[in-house]
């Protein structure tokens, strides 16, 4: 074995053991990290250019006391790394135990590999600091009280993501005030308001570096070609168009782009084609899977004319991607009573061959009340409606299965709700083979081709999301895995 072969082994166990060292870092990455502000923000799209990377390596730099490019006090620092929930923050300890080098760890700090997560009520990470002594993180998320604490004093905070509210931001600022400390940011301005960041920037308060899904950006220094990810594609200019495919248009400024707003004009499904997507007999047709299907009942209670609109969806998910077939619908004429909307429900599953227990899940809309001039008509809600069916079914109310649960609650069914069924719509539509919609649904046909985010065609689009909930989970932000750290070679 030559002297190379010999090298061989003890180099892949030096890059094993200090891969922070051995990353090929990216324009925006290395215009953050080298800038010196005391407040800054990388601000970039949600799938490419390693933000929390970049905020690790921050990190790293200042609880060893080695940033090349901030002066720093030669002390061990304390610190927060804020994320928007638990979930996502573990995210980023996993990401931080497998980049920084281990030996610089205090051997009490125990970390979790199952998890992914320091152990702890309050997860920290020591690291030793060169000037003596540990510096020490600790693990945050803005819905946490404990980021109020008025008696608590650090150095550095990083937010990786959006603070949930501006006040979360002002009081960890102020935890700074006394040590000097510093906050950067690194993050896609999504799933939070990001107004007061953005006039922050504006001002000059923050140091903003922008970086858009652009392929020079996603050339590391140095190199000539761009990363790959995970899966082994080429970031070049193809995989961004990939993307932009993709994602549903009124989202790329944001997601892919990193910029400040949505652009929520024009058509929201222009992925949507009626040649494509529209199928007559869609039941009897060649795309309904001869597997089992979920069945899926979605209800808006509309608008002031009480007039209701209710989807049939029946749902793949035998394949990688759910398929979505919506088989037919029902939309009142006019103003309608609850018993009379619960009947043609019914006449609408009788003639798709269903009664309601077929169905697996149903949501309908919040409680209903109508304009001051329909005071006459009675209430709408999930309530009056699974009391009128109960009725025609000659059960009790509490025995109707399934119920008609609420849209309205549980996890993801806040703020962004209607950006993630959206999202998930286009993104059924864009995958080949993965949404129809049968000829009869005239009124939701029409609703995807020109609902444009105003209130005109948006209830037959609302009963399409509830009826969906079950596979519209909330959209977490997060950067894809990229083939980052290589051996340079001479």
């Amino acid at each position: 074995m030559g002297r190379s072969g010999r090298l061989v082994g003890p180099l892949v166990e030096w890059v094993e053991a200090n891969p922070i060292d051995f990353v090929d870092w990216l324009p925006g990455q290395q215009a953050f990290n080298e800038c010196p502000s005391r407040m800054k923000l990388f601000r970039a799209g949600n799938q490419a250019q390693g933000k929390t990377w970049a905020g690790i390596r921050e990190t790293w730099w200042r609880a060893r006391g080695i940033h090349p490019y901030r002066q720093l006090q030669p002390r061990a620092r304390t610190g927060w790394i804020v994320s928007g929930s638990g979930p996502s923050s573990r995210k980023i300890q996993e990401k931080l135990w497998n980049l920084i080098p281990h030996r610089f760890i205090h051997p009490h700090t125990t970390y979790d590999p199952l998890k992914g997560a320091f152990y702890g009520h309050e997860p920290m990470v020591k690291i030793r600091s060169i000037h003596g002594g540990w510096s020490t993180y600790h693990f945050k998320w803005t819905t946490q009280r404990g980021l109020s604490l008025a008696s608590a004093t650090v150095d550095d905070i990083w937010f990786d993501e959006p603070p949930m509210r501006r006040r979360a931001f002002t009081e960890a600022e102020r935890r700074t005030t006394r040590t000097g400390g510093d906050i950067y940011l690194t993050l896609t301005p999504v799933n939070a308001p990001v107004e007061y960041l953005k006039d922050m920037c504006e001002s000059g308060v923050i140091t903003d570096h922008h970086y858009p899904l652009r392929p020079e950006y996603l050339i590391p220094d140095g190199l000539s070609e761009p990363l790959y990810t995970d899966a082994g594609e080429c970031m070049d200019q193809d995989w961004i168009d990939a993307q932009r495919k993709i994602v549903a248009p009124y989202e790329a400024p944001v997601v892919l782009d990193g910029e400040w707003e949505f652009r929520m004009e024009g058509n929201a499904f222009e992925a949507f084609d009626p040649h494509v997507h529209v199928i007559e007999h869609l039941s009897a047709s060649r795309h309904m899977p001869a597997t089992e299907v979920q069945l899926l009942f979605g209800i808006d209670y509309g608008d002031d004319a009480f007039r209701l609109c209710a989807a049939l969806v029946a749902v793949d998910d035998s394949r990688e991607h759910p398929r979505i077939l919506i088989l037919d619908e029902y939309i009142a004429q006019g103003p309608t009573l609850m018993d009379e909307d619960a009947i043609r429900i019914l006449e609408m599953l009788k003639r798709n061959r269903l009664k309601w227990r077929h169905l697996d899940h149903a949501h309908g809309d919040k409680r209903y009340t109508g304009a001051a001039g329909l005071k006459d008509l009675t209430t709408k809600s999930n309530r009056e409606l699974a009391t009128e069916l109960a009725a025609l079914l000659r059960i009790p109310r509490n025995r109707l299965s399934p119920p008609v649960r609420s849209a309205k609650r549980g996890r993801g069914a806040g703020r962004g709700s209607v950006h993630a069924g959206v999202r998930f719509l286009h993104e059924a539509m864009v995958r080949a083979g993965c949404f129809y919609i049968d000829k009869r649904c005239e009124v939701t046909i029409e609703a995807l081709g020109k609902w444009a985010w105003g209130e005109k065609y948006k209830d037959p689009i609302d009963a399409l999301r509830y009826a969906c909930k079950p596979l519209i989970l909330p959209q977490i932000g997060g950067d894809f895995e990229t083939h980052q750290i290589h051996i340079r070679r001479s």
